[in-house]
């Protein structure tokens, strides 16, 4: 009866380990997507920017006036709005 216990609980012990084990590897690969989708969101985040940057660039080129005056009219309302 001893012996009968033994290889139980040493069977049990063993599907364990291997149910852990391939937790593990699971846990890793998800860790491993989750990180490159971040990466893949950043870069993405990262060219949306310089993009925006290089429209508003472009426009203020093209109409520098206009953008003086916007940027005056957006100062003057913000002033007007923190003041009080």
């Amino acid at each position: 009866m001893p012996n009968h216990k033994n290889r139980v609980g040493n069977q049990i012990g063993s599907h364990t380990r291997n149910a852990v084990h391939e937790l593990q590897l699971e846990a890793q690969a998800l860790g491993e997507k989750a990180q490159q989708r971040v990466q893949d969101l950043g870069e993405s985040a990262r060219q949306y920017v310089t993009d925006f940057q290089g429209d508003i660039e472009g426009r203020i080129t093209r109409n520098p006036l206009k953008s003086v005056l916007i940027a005056a009219g957006a100062g003057m309302l913000l002033g007007f709005f923190f003041r009080r």
